[in-house]
């Protein structure tokens, strides 16, 4: 009877190792699963951010010899850009001297504005901001351009 309880006991300590061994297996497999899926994400986002930074290099090319862009190229380049997912919305902005910016609104039909907290909304700015010269921006032609 002593040989069968020990062989039972044997049976019993040679399971929990098994027992163990593959619960031990099955943890590494999965942290290297984990590992693998985390250097994924990184790899994903590597890329993302790799393709902003193209598409928004190629912004220099939009300035012309005296500094200025063209309304209609960058609308084409927005669009170029927004296409390929790098992005969801670029703007166009100017920046207008105070003493120019009655002109300036007269000339393109819009008041300036500055971004306020909330997004979206916009408030009128006062010629004399204290945040420097006023910015226009042209508002968006579509959700994914500018």
């Amino acid at each position: 009877m002593l040989v069968g309880a020990s062989l039972v006991a044997l049976v019993a300590v040679a399971t929990c190792v098994v027992a163990w061994l593959l619960w031990a297996r099955a943890d590494e497999r999965g942290r290297a699963d984990d590992a693998r899926a985390a250097q994924a994400t990184v790899e994903r986002l590597q890329n993302s951010v790799g393709r902003v930074l193209t598409s928004l290099r190629t912004a220099a090319g939009l300035v012309d010899a005296e500094g200025g862009v063209d309304t209609a190229s960058f609308h084409a380049w927005a669009q170029a850009v927004g296409s390929i997912g790098a992005t969801d919305a670029l703007a166009l902005a100017e920046i207008v001297p105070a003493d120019e910016r009655a002109t300036f609104e007269a000339t393109r039909g819009r008041r300036i504005s500055e971004s306020s907290a909330g997004r979206g909304a916009a408030r009128p700015t006062s010629p004399s901001s204290p945040s420097g010269p006023s910015r226009a921006r042209e508002p968006p032609s579509s959700a994914s351009t500018c």
